[in-house]
Parts: C-alpha cells; sequence; structure tokens
C-alpha cells in the first residue's frame, strides 16, 4: 500500500515537473527568439514650456507630432509644465521634433538638453549602477 502511494507521488512530481520545465522552456526560447527591436535608437525627449498649456492645446500638439514619423508617444506633465515624448532618434532628431512644436504651440518654450554630469550616469530610469533593479535589468539583458 506504502509502496503504491509512493509510486503515485513519484510519478505525479516527475508530470508536475516536467510540464513546468517545458513551459519555463517554452517561454524562454519565444522571448529569445523573436525578431530584434530597434531599442537602442529609442531616445526620450523633454520640451519644457514657460507657462502652463490647457487641456485642448497639449491635445493639438499631441495630435501633430504623434503622426509624424519617428515619433512613438507624447505626454504633457502639468505639475511641471513638460512635453516628455519617446522617439526613434535614426528616423528623427529632438531638435527637428522641437521645431514642430513650435509650430504647433505659441507658448514660449525650450527644448530640455541634460548635462554633461546627467548624460554620464546614463539612463534615468534604471538609476544608481550598484541597485537591485540595475544589476537585475543588466543581468536579463545580457542573457
Amino acid at each position: 500500500m506504502k509502496k503504491k502511494i509512493i509510486l503515485r507521488l513519484g510519478i505525479g512530481l516527475f508530470a508536475v515537473i516536467t510540464i513546468l520545465s517545458t513551459v519555463l522552456f517554452l517561454h524562454i526560447y519565444d522571448l529569445t527568439h523573436k525578431p530584434k527591436s530597434d531599442y537602442e535608437a529609442r531616445a526620450i525627449g523633454r520640451i519644457d514650456f514657460k507657462q502652463e498649456l490647457s487641456e485642448n492645446e497639449f491635445l493639438d500638439i499631441r495630435n501633430q507630432i504623434v503622426t509624424v514619423k519617428g515619433i512613438e508617444n507624447a505626454n504633457y506633465i502639468t505639475s511641471s509644465k513638460m512635453l516628455v515624448y519617446t522617439y526613434n532618434s535614426n528616423k528623427i532628431s529632438n531638435q527637428t521634433i522641437y521645431q514642430i512644436v513650435k509650430t504647433y504651440s505659441a507658448h514660449q518654450s525650450e527644448l530640455y538638453v541634460p548635462t554633461e554630469n546627467e548624460t554620464s550616469m546614463g539612463c534615468p530610469a534604471i538609476g544608481n549602477k550598484n541597485t537591485f533593479r540595475y544589476k537585475l535589468t543588466t543581468f536579463i539583458a545580457q542573457l
């Protein structure tokens, strides 16, 4: 009787481990064999406005710039009076985007250019290179 229970538990455990290992293998295979994206060319830009934009003014600007090839997304941060956007730097430059925004907005604005110290620190989303988040992200990227 005990041998039968142990045999059933062993077979069940083997089946669960086999299924989980197969799912993990397929998941990793699926993630690593997708077509390469142009993440290296993706950049974040920012335009600082001197005065606050209304919702309609922002929507007008956003609707105009997201139709431009190379601009992926745009958001306005009301509290900071800044327009933040992502774009493909191989297709369009930050300065060109700024000129487009200036044509659709009567408000005074300036293109944010990070200082040399800010650019030397790398991606602001990841932050300090000594953090667990940075180490985990770089480890996964190298797999």
